[in-house]
């Protein structure tokens, strides 16, 4: 079983802003090598909450290569091969919208998630988390460390296709009604269950909360778009407009408006916080749940008001 492992972490809120890349290349079962890549995002801004998590600064990053400088040393490992990645959407993301930004052809390759895969192997678990896997099978590792992820990822995946007795990883996919993705010069197709998942429930409630009550009139969207089936949470007041008028540009955009924060938000923006509604906290419910979530490596992104709108193009007056 052949297949390369990769981990990207990230400096701030934009997919383009990789600052560090491991991968864990397996031959016939077993991790034969390991490399680590520490780039110089772009835009060059490294956002708090990011390096909480990664331990990256500006002035750790300043000196360090360009992802273009990087990536002739990097094709090889990448192209026509089998990619691995735990919450692989992110992953995957991070190094289309990047090579997108230097105008490099993204290569064609096929990807599996351990995100989505462990869902149907691992019982009784708190979450999916990579750690959490790990730790459950004895592994001991560096969280966020981008070369040590790589690796607990590989041995993840080599572990839950023994356990399906399969000989490679495309019968061990087939076995779990998981459709390998598949990344192409413009596009790149899902990993995602044939079927569905049935581990995902949606509660209805009775008073419909706003994200819900959002509808878009629109019928296409730029699918490069930062936020173009991403899942969108808001903390706080916005300065510039009203929370419905974000939610509505989100949904305009292909998003996905959410008033909760789970394992599967991909971004909270975070505006000006009222300490009187904080009940004693630092920080909101929200922001603890998403640094919470962050901390487990599900690719949540915090972003400021600021941030928000820059990925949005600027604000939008009705």
């Amino acid at each position: 079983m052949d297949f390369t492992a990769i981990d990207f972490e990230t400096a701030n809120g934009k997919r383009t802003s990789a600052c560090s890349l491991g991968i864990a290349v397996i031959k016939n079962s077993m991790v034969v090598e390991t490399r680590t890549w520490i780039i110089k995002p772009q835009p060059f801004e490294v956002n708090y909450f990011n390096s909480l998590i990664n331990g990256f600064t500006e002035d750790s990053l300043i000196d360090k290569p360009s992802f273009r400088d990087c990536w002739d040393e990097i094709e090889p490992y990448i192209k026509n091969c089998l990619i691995v990645a735990h919450n692989a959407a992110f992953d995957i993301s991070v190094l289309t919208s990047t090579l997108n930004y230097y105008d490099i052809e993204c290569p064609s390759f096929n990807f599996l998630c351990t995100y989505q895969a462990s869902k149907k192997i691992f019982n009784g678990l708190l979450n999916y988390r990579l750690d959490t896997i790990a730790t459950s099978l004895g592994m001991h590792f560096n969280h966020h460390d981008a070369e040590e992820d790589a690796i607990a990822a590989a041995n993840i995946l080599i572990h839950m296709v023994n356990v399906k007795k399969c000989d490679c990883v495309e019968d061990f996919s087939k076995s779990i009604n998981l459709r390998i993705g598949r990344t192409y010069p413009s596009y790149f197709t899902s990993c995602i269950y044939i079927k569905g998942d049935p581990n995902i429930h949606i509660e209805k409630q009775k008073n419909m909360p706003l994200s819900e009550r959002i509808i878009t009139e629109k019928t296409s969207f730029d699918e490069d778009n930062d936020f173009y089936e991403r899942t969108v949470a808001i903390t706080g007041a916005l300065n510039g407009m009203s929370r419905s008028h974000a939610y509505q540009m989100v949904a305009d955009l292909g998003g996905h408006p959410e008033d909760r924060i789970t394992m599967h938000t991909d971004y909270l923006v975070v505006g000006v916080q009222d300490y009187r509604l904080l009940n004693g906290h630092d920080l909101s419910s929200k922001m603890r749940k998403a640094m919470e979530y962050a901390n487990r490596g599900t690719g949540i992104q915090i972003i400021s008001e600021e941030d928000f709108y820059k990925l949005i193009g600027g604000i939008q007056n009705d």
